[in-house]
């Protein structure tokens, strides 16, 4: 438990790095908020609830991400490394207790 609370805290640090370097000139604002994201996504099982309903919700991110998907599943099978890959709507979301 205290593994994973102190990898939340190393995303949200990582993240908030990002949002002050992203009106700095160059490129390090964005790469540095994906990071710290993706680890966030990682340890917290709400941030992953959160993100899949924003996604359904709104029609733009939706096809963004239905494309991403089929990019990924199109270089998987390239690379020979196809498996059955679970797509937002099949993916089983459960509710966490209180």
């Amino acid at each position: 438990m205290f593994k994973r609370t102190l990898y939340m805290m190393v995303g949200i640090i990582i993240f908030v790095m990002g949002i002050i370097l992203f009106p700095m000139p160059g490129p390090f604002g964005i790469p540095t908020m994906a990071v710290g994201f993706s680890i966030m996504l990682k340890t917290s099982d709400r941030i992953k609830r959160t993100t899949i309903r924003l996604v359904h919700k709104n029609r733009h991110s939706s096809r963004l991400w239905r494309r991403m998907r089929g990019l990924y599943k199109r270089i998987r099978c390239l690379t020979g490394h196809s498996q059955k890959i679970p797509s937002l709507s099949t993916a089983k979301v459960t509710r966490l207790p209180g």
